[in-house]
């Protein structure tokens, strides 16, 4: 436990009994119609790579609930070998509290316990209020996430409906032997695509079996349902992909495949694409331009940054501030 005597607040490691007050905090920072009791249970109890280190800020005098910030551990791989990672996320700090350096405080516990756990680094794309704070301990924007958007649609190229039947012939790939098979639960084709796409990346999530059975098929309810898919090729699995629908546009919220299968891959998510106008996916700038998006026909267009944190005196600062290492999707 850290006690802050000029401000008056105290940071410590979360107990069972912080549930509730976790939970409305969660509910109060993220104003959607997601299930936050659901959402908790999935995100906190849940995740295969472990229980995360959860800090609460409170007040020193009455005990009131200040703040809270979490690690969720996650398993990356990093030029071959398997390490242990965290996602950065859930920071929030009640509004009568901020300004007193909490945030700030919260984000420091945070990287202190990294250091004793084994976390190797902690990456996420902080909310605007975590910015500054996380600045003050040596955190870097180490690369862009950027969303890149293709039309399949003569309305996604702003032409009139009528035109949409010959313009999606032109635009979509025939997909011709290319299927999309829904993921079936722990599904281990998903093991052997990861095995294959592994040596491809640098630094990368773990998108195993179990990992893509809880990140997409067990993740609660949201505003748009998620549906995993293993991609076929003549039968044969050779990528794995979770899409989402959110009126006429499809999102791909993760693609599973070796870098000479995006092709392919994507050609059968065309394909799948329907009556949809778009079809887009978010990806770290530098996985994007190896893998010649701009080619496929998708446009950049909005970006954010990842910012990234090591402990103290870290021995892999300079691996994971290179920003060529990271493939990064929507997670």
């Amino acid at each position: 436990m850290t006690f802050h005597r000029a401000t008056g607040f105290r940071v410590r490691l979360a107990t069972p009994d912080d549930r509730p007050r976790i939970i409305d905090a969660i509910g109060r920072m993220l104003r959607t119609r997601t299930d936050v009791e659901a959402r908790h249970r999935w995100l906190y109890e849940e995740n295969p790579n472990g229980a995360p280190l959860t800090f609460v800020a409170e007040d020193a005098a009455t005990g009131e609930f200040a703040g809270v910030t979490s690690l969720f551990p996650w398993r990356i791989t990093v030029a071959g070998r398997e390490a242990t990672a965290a996602l950065a996320g859930d920071g929030f700090v009640h509004p009568r509290y901020r300004r007193r350096g909490i945030a700030t405080a919260l984000h420091g516990a945070a990287r202190d316990a990294m250091q004793r756990t084994g976390i190797e680094v902690s990456f996420g794309m902080p909310r605007a209020g975590n910015v500054t704070p996380l600045s003050r301990h040596e955190t870097c924007d180490v690369f862009e996430v950027v969303r890149y958007v293709r039309p399949v649609s003569g309305a996604g190229l702003g032409l009139p409906r009528l035109l949409d039947p010959v313009v999606r012939r032109a635009l979509r790939p025939t997909g011709h032997g290319l299927a999309l098979d829904e993921l079936r639960p722990l599904d281990t084709r998903v093991d052997a695509i990861w095995e294959r796409t592994r040596p491809d990346l640098g630094i990368a999530t773990v998108r195993d079996a179990k990992f893509y059975d809880w990140q997409f098929r067990r993740v609660p309810d949201v505003e748009a349902a998620t549906t995993p898919f293993v991609l076929m090729d003549a039968g044969r699995p050779f990528a794995a992909c979770a899409l989402e629908r959110r009126g006429r546009r499809v999102r791909i919220l993760d693609l599973l495949a070796p870098r000479d299968a995006w092709g392919r891959a994507l050609a059968a998510i065309m394909a799948f694409a329907g009556d949809s106008d778009f079809i887009d996916v978010t990806l770290a700038r530098p996985a994007a331009e190896a893998r010649r998006m701009w080619a496929r026909g998708f446009l950049a267009r909005d970006a954010n940054a990842i910012n990234v944190m090591v402990p103290k005196a870290s021995p892999h600062v300079e691996v994971y501030f290179d920003a060529s290492r990271w493939f990064f999707t929507s997670i």
